[in-house]
């Protein structure tokens, strides 16, 4: 059995790691959905999701990492959530759930 971890790397090399590589990444749904895609079936087969409940759970922390409000907040970007939720939905589920628990000073209605 292959284990439970499998990182799919998005960048080519080291010094492409910046903010507006990721940002070109989120910018295109077809890398970032067939990247997602890539990953969930390697572990996940479509019959295993027909006909299921399935919760996804993104990190939605915090509205901002800061007092100030910043550009960096600690929460999963919408685009990764709605590319996650477009390969899953192609695998048929009964019904796809979106939640989590933000810790206390998370202002909801910002983070959202």
């Amino acid at each position: 059995m292959a284990g439970f971890l499998n990182i799919q790397s998005l960048y080519k090399s080291h010094e492409g790691r910046t903010i507006e590589h990721l940002s070109s990444v989120y910018s295109d749904e077809q890398i970032l959905t067939e990247a997602i895609g890539k990953v969930i079936k390697e572990k996940l087969s479509p019959e295993i999701i027909k006909s299921k409940l399935i919760l996804l759970k993104p990190n939605w922390v915090k509205h901002s990492s800061s007092s100030l409000e910043d550009e960096l907040c600690l929460r999963t970007h919408d685009k990764f959530i709605l590319a996650t939720l477009l390969v899953i939905l192609k695998m048929r589920p009964s019904k796809v759930v979106i939640g989590d628990a933000p810790i206390q000073g998370c202002i909801w209605g910002k983070m959202v």
